[in-house]
């Protein structure tokens, strides 16, 4: 049986028409850019106007598209990735990455020190909390399972 946690592994049991399920592709083997229709949904949901997220600068100045769960993760982290669908309870191999909701405006210094790591987005207070709330002491280890993950809506987060 084909181990799903090697690289190489492929199962397309979902629908390639979907727009839900559109960044696997076998889990995208190579980083190839984003596409104008990606680009373009971006755009459209943008409430900040094709600014930057962090300086506000225009988009006259070299604003980036950035994603915050880097897309590599789709071929260098299939692991982590599993365990994301299994614990959001999605069909495995549908976590779409060029999701509007993945994806934020930067100045390209921002979007380069936020892809070295020397920049990060946190969540709310009130967000954090919901994750640590379902947290379980488990064998001296804390774990959340799937029955307790918190369901955040999406759109619920607000600028500070």
């Amino acid at each position: 049986m084909d181990d799903p946690f090697d690289y190489d592994y492929v199962e397309q049991d979902y629908d390639e028409e979907s727009a839900v399920e559109t960044t696997p592709s076998s889990r995208l083997q190579r980083d190839s850019g984003l596409t104008d229709e990606t680009k373009n949904r971006v755009r459209n949901n943008d409430p900040n106007q094709g600014r930057c997220l962090i300086e506000n600068c225009l988009e006259l100045r070299s604003i980036d598209f950035c994603h915050c769960v880097p897309r590599s993760f789709t071929y260098k982290r299939s692991d982590l990735m599993s365990n994301i669908e299994w614990h959001w309870n999605m069909k495995y191999y549908s976590l779409n990455l060029d999701s509007s909701h993945n994806i934020f405006r930067a100045g390209v210094s921002v979007h380069r020190l936020f892809d070295n790591d020397n920049y990060m987005l946190v969540p709310e207070t009130n967000v954090v909390n919901q994750y640590h709330k379902a947290l379980k002491r488990v064998e001296g280890r804390w774990v959340a399972t799937r029955k307790t993950f918190p369901n955040i809506p999406v759109g619920t987060h607000k600028e500070v």
